[in-house]
């Protein structure tokens, strides 16, 4: 009985002290408004702005657009912002307005998140104004390098230079104007008419305004044709010309009896193409006629052209004396005795041998009556076989001894100079001395039969080169 009523008391003041503390709660709430406190779920962007320019907020939509400078550098831009959110995160990046910067080359998404775990995203999208403001002058207004004034086309921010064929760009420096508050390539300031950069491949100048918005300017230079056309060297037939560069003239000189109906030129050039009359011209390749002048037509790379006359001379085969001159009269020491002279034979050179002249030969004949004419002409002097170094004969030079050579059999049956000797009542005779250039062809001509000018001209026809005559004329006294 103890025990119970011990128990009891015990569990009597429990209920009571129960009682007590829910008394005590119940007025609690009733003085809080009758629940629990709650936890906030406020996440709005309530402003929003990017270099100094405000944005504007479209809460329905979560939206929110700003509109910068033209020419602004979006890729770092640093938003300010006022949120009645517990913190602002782009992707898992914390922002602190006017401190972290994001690219708003696209659109950028802030996520606001509530103090109650909630969140709100906002889509920031930026646009650049359509034209530069009054109050941020950002222009290059004359560019030049190497005081080559460049274009600057405004719209498109480009400058284009033209350097001349041959500049070295890799060191170029910049001479400029500009609107702006100061110039950069790649971060490294630029001063006019000091700063070097190589324009190898395009430069990027950025001009930053004073209110920090910048403008780029993209500045390629190229390179311009090459004006050079002259024809540096010519030469025909394996024979150099005489370039005169100043009148734009070249002499060629050829060995006699070369062909100039068909020869090709070979020639250097600092041209992009030569021509004749319109036809391209390929160096030891192209044929042209030289019998008269041909003009060459260099064309440069930048299309400029210059001409060029081609003269070409053929040397002519010919023999000479210092004994008598061509067409003149023999003189009594070349004569017959018989007539009063002394029957030396005269002083012959021959000039300007064509090429691949091998061997000489020379006839004198008198086709004057009583000789007859052409194979039936009177043979004063045939020399044969006569090497092609002899190209000088002296007075009474006995050629079988000096040069080897082999006397003809003359009208009288000699074998050496028969002086002429015109017979008494028959006028003045004309001596023709003819000389042959011949070939490697050509075999070894015998002493007989007598040769006249026009029988040995027929027998060696294919072996002759050239030919040259000297003629002298003498009277019976």
């Amino acid at each position: 009985m103890h025990s119970t009523s011990h128990q009891w008391k015990t569990s009597g003041i429990g209920s009571l002290i129960f009682l007590s503390i829910a008394l005590m709660l119940t007025t609690l709430l009733a003085s809080c408004g009758g629940g629990l406190p709650t936890v906030s779920s406020s996440k709005a962007l309530t402003a929003f702005s990017l270099a100094g320019a405000a944005g504007s907020i479209d809460e329905t939509n979560k939206t929110i657009t700003v509109t910068v400078p033209n020419g602004t550098n979006l890729s770092a831009l640093v938003a300010t912002f006022v949120t009645t959110g517990m913190r602002v995160n782009v992707g898992t990046t914390p922002q602190t307005s006017g401190i972290t910067a994001n690219n708003f080359s696209t659109p950028v998404t802030y996520t606001v998140m509530a103090a109650d775990g909630s969140a709100a995203s906002y889509t920031v999208t930026v646009t650049l104004s359509s034209a530069t403001t009054t109050n941020s002058p950002k222009a290059l207004t004359a560019f030049s390098l190497n005081g080559v004034q460049g274009i600057i086309n405004e719209t498109n921010k480009t400058v284009a230079v033209t350097e001349p064929n041959g500049t070295n760009v890799t060191a170029l420096i910049a001479s400029f104007t500009t609107t702006g508050a100061s110039v950069s390539v790649n971060s490294t300031p630029q001063i006019s008419g000091t700063t070097a950069n190589n324009f190898s491949s395009p430069v990027t100048y950025t001009v930053t305004a004073a209110d920090g918005s910048t403008a780029s300017y993209t500045v390629t230079v190229s390179i311009a044709p090459s004006a050079a056309k002259a024809l540096t060297a010519f030469s025909l037939a394996g024979t150099a010309g005489s370039i005169n560069e100043a009148g734009k003239r070249i002499a060629v000189t050829l060995p006699s009896e070369t062909n100039i109906t068909n020869l090709a030129a070979t020639f250097t050039t600092t041209g992009n193409s030569v021509s004749v009359g319109g036809t391209t011209q390929s160096s030891g390749t192209s044929t042209n006629n030289f019998t008269n002048p041909v003009i060459y037509t260099v064309t440069a790379a930048d299309g400029s052209t210059v001409n060029y006359t081609v003269t070409v001379t053929v040397l002519t085969f010919t023999v000479t004396s210092a004994t008598y001159q061509n067409n003149a009269t023999i003189p009594s020491s070349a004569v017959c005795t018989a007539n009063g002279g002394s029957n030396i034979s005269p002083q012959l050179t021959f000039i300007n041998l064509p090429t691949g002249t091998t061997s000489l030969a020379f006839i004198m004949d008198d086709q004057t009556s009583p000789c007859g004419t052409g194979i039936n002409a009177c043979v004063h002097w045939a020399v044969f076989n006569l090497p092609s170094s002899k190209t000088t004969i002296n007075q009474d030079e006995n050629l079988s001894v000096t040069s080897n050579a082999t006397y003809g059999e003359t009208y009288d049956q000699k074998y050496a100079y028969s002086a002429p000797c015109p017979p008494v009542g028959t006028g003045t005779h004309t001596y023709t001395l003819t000389v042959y250039a011949l070939s490697s062809s050509a075999p070894v001509v015998p002493s007989n039969p007598v040769y006249t000018n026009s029988k040995f001209a027929t027998t060696y026809s294919s072996s002759i080169l050239g030919q040259s005559s000297l003629i002298g004329t003498s009277t019976h006294p």
